[in-house]
């Protein structure tokens, strides 16, 4: 997941939006999942990872182009 992470940080930031944009990797094997309920939720019916919110509402689960996920962020600012 890492990798997909770093992919998407660098396409954000050769695009219009990377100064309007902050972008966080929450880990959910290593990280705390305190605060996350919808991700816990998510994650016990099975959905696939990556999960990927935007404004702190889960949009999408497992694979997404990083082309379709701007679009998604455009939509919000």
């Amino acid at each position: 997941m890492g990798e997909m992470y770093d992919e998407f940080v660098e396409f954000i930031q050769n695009s219009d939006v990377k100064d309007k944009v902050d972008i966080k990797f929450i880990d959910v094997m290593e990280d705390s999942l305190d605060g996350y309920d919808a991700v816990k939720t998510m994650l016990e019916k099975g959905y696939g990872m990556p999960l990927t919110a935007v404004n702190g509402r889960l949009r999408f689960y497992g694979g997404i182009s990083n082309e379709m996920f701007y679009e998604e962020i455009k939509k919000h600012l």
